[in-house]
C-alpha cells in the first residue's frame, strides 16, 4: 500500500523551510533530530527504502501539523503579534548587556579568567550569547546545569563543542582540550557557572594561566553566574581551596539597579514620549526589583494580552506578581 501525502501540509512545510533558511533549522524547531526527515517528507520519499523505511508517516504528519497549529496560535496572540510586544529572548544593547559584551571582548584580548556576577534577568546571558553569535570562530558558549557541572560531564560537553573525540580517558581528554585551546584567540564563555563543581572550576582555571613549563599563554575564560558563584569562593567548605581561583581572576559585578531609564525606553515600544513618562518610570522601578528586565518584559506582554500597557494595568500586573513598587 503506497503512502498518501498531505500535499497542503507539504507546501506549508516548504514555505516554513524557506522562512527559517534550512531544513535543519526547520527540523530542530519542529522537534526532529535532523533535517533528513524533512527532506524525505517534502520529496514524498518517506518510507521508500530509506533509513526511515519503517517510519510512521501518519505520526510524522501529525507532529508537523501540531507544530503549525501551535505556531499559528502563538502568532495570533496579542502579546506576540502586537507591535508593542517584547521578545525577552532578543538582544537589546542596554547598559548591562553592552558593558558585559565589552568585558568579554577584553578578556579575549588579555586572556586569563574573568568572573561576571549579577542578579538573574538583567541581561548577562543575552550579552554572552550575542558575543558568541558575533564571533562564532573564536568564541565558545556553554551553559552549565547542576548535572553538567561535574568535571567528567563538563569535559565531554566541551570536547563535543571542540570536535574532539569524547570517548577517551579523562586525563587524555583534559590534555586534548587544553592543547586545542592554548595559544589561540579563543574565549570560552561559561554561563550559569555557579553550577560548576570545585574540581571543574579548578581545571578550567589551569587553562587560563600560562603553561608552567613552556610559558605558553592560556586562554580567555569568562565565568558568568549569579551572586552565589562569588559567595561560594568566599565562604563555605571550599573557601580555602577557591583562593587560587579568586586570586587569579578578575571580577565584574552587576545589579538590578544598573538598568537605566534609557534602557527601558529602548526595550519597550511606545514609552519614548514624555506622555508615557509615568509608565516608563514604573517599568524602571519593576526592573529594579527581583523581577529584573527579563520578568519586566514578561509582565509587559501579559499586560498587552489583558488589554493594554497603561499605568493602571501595568501596576496591577506587578502587584499580582508580588512586585511592590510605588
Amino acid at each position: 500500500m503506497s503512502n498518501v501525502y498531505n500535499v497542503e501540509l507539504q507546501n506549508r512545510l516548504q514555505q516554513y523551510v524557506d522562512e527559517v533558511g534550512s531544513q535543519k533549522a526547520a527540523a530542530k524547531n519542529i522537534g526532529f533530530n535532523n533535517g533528513t526527515v524533512i527532506s524525505l517528507y517534502l520529496n514524498s520519499n518517506y518510507g521508500r527504502g530509506s533509513v526511515f523505511g519503517k517510519g510512521d508517516l501518519a505520526g510524522t504528519e501529525q507532529k508537523i501539523a501540531e507544530f503549525f497549529r501551535i505556531h499559528d496560535a502563538r502568532k495570533e496572540q496579542p502579546a506576540v503579534s502586537s507591535p508593542q510586544a517584547v521578545d525577552p529572548r532578543r538582544y537589546a544593547p542596554i547598559n548591562v548587556s553592552e558593558s558585559i559584551y565589552r568585558d568579554i571582548s577584553y578578556c579575549q584580548l588579555v586572556k586569563g579568567m574573568l568572573m561576571i556576577t549579577g542578579a538573574p534577568g538583567i541581561g548577562k546571558s543575552m550579552a554572552a550569547r550575542k558575543f558568541w553569535e558575533d564571533n562564532p570562530g573564536t568564541a565558545i558558549f556553554i551553559e552549565v546545569t547542576p548535572v553538567l557541572g561535574v568535571l567528567s560531564r563538563f569535559l565531554r560537553m566541551l570536547a563535543n563543542e571542540l570536535h574532539i573525540m569524547e570517548r577517551m580517558e579523562q586525563g587524555a581528554l583534559v590534555a586534548a582540550i587544553e592543547a586545542r585551546l592554548r595559544g589561540t584567540n579563543t574565549v570560552l564563555i561559561i554561563d550559569e557557572a555557579q553550577h560548576l563543581k570545585f574540581s571543574t572550576s579548578e581545571e578550567i582555571r589551569n587553562w587560563s594561566q600560562p603553561h608552567p613549563k613552556t610559558g605558553q599563554a592560556g586562554v580567555g575564560i569568562v565565568l558568568i553566574g549569579n551572586p552565589v558563584m562569588e559567595k561560594k569562593m568566599k565562604s563555605g567548605r571550599h573557601a580555602g581551596p577557591y583562593e587560587q581561583q579568586r586570586s587569579r581572576s578578575r571580577t565584574q559585578r552587576y545589579d538590578f539597579k544598573d538598568t537605566t531609564l534609557d534602557d527601558i525606553r529602548m526595550i519597550f515600544p511606545g514609552l519614548q514620549g514624555k506622555e508615557h513618562e509615568r509608565e516608563a518610570r514604573l517599568m524602571l522601578a519593576i526592573s529594579h526589583t527581583w523581577a529584573g528586565i527579563r520578568n519586566a518584559a514578561i509582565l509587559w506582554n501579559d499586560a498587552i494580552k489583558d488589554g493594554g500597557v497603561d499605568y493602571a494595568t501595568l501596576q496591577r500586573k506587578a502587584l499580582n506578581e508580588g512586585i511592590l513598587v510605588a
